[in-house]
């Protein structure tokens, strides 16, 4: 008798709020005037990263057109949830 075991990724916490932009200081000719700063947990540090408006629809089209690989959302923890409920997110 054979077992199948089916590994699900967990719920993923990331979040990325709109209303949470960066300013583009000392912006270029050409570049955007605000970015969408996340982190990225590699194990030791937490990395940095930008992403324009552009690059977030992108994700998120992406998303639209592959639902199976998208991760069920974690709930909000509630020092977020609260921050929201009073705009402050």
């Amino acid at each position: 008798m054979s077992t199948i075991i089916i590994i699900t990724p967990p719920p993923v916490r990331s979040r990325i709020y709109v209303s949470e932009r960066t300013p583009n200081t000392e912006r270029k000719f050409g570049s955007g005037a605000s970015y969408y700063c996340a982190h990225i947990d590699d194990g030791d540090t937490l990395r940095p990263l930008l992403f324009t408006e552009d690059q977030i629809a992108v994700a998120l089209e992406r998303a639209m057109n592959n639902p199976e690989d998208v991760a069920p959302a974690a709930p909000m923890p509630f020092s977020h949830w609260l921050r929201k409920q009073f705009g402050l997110l």
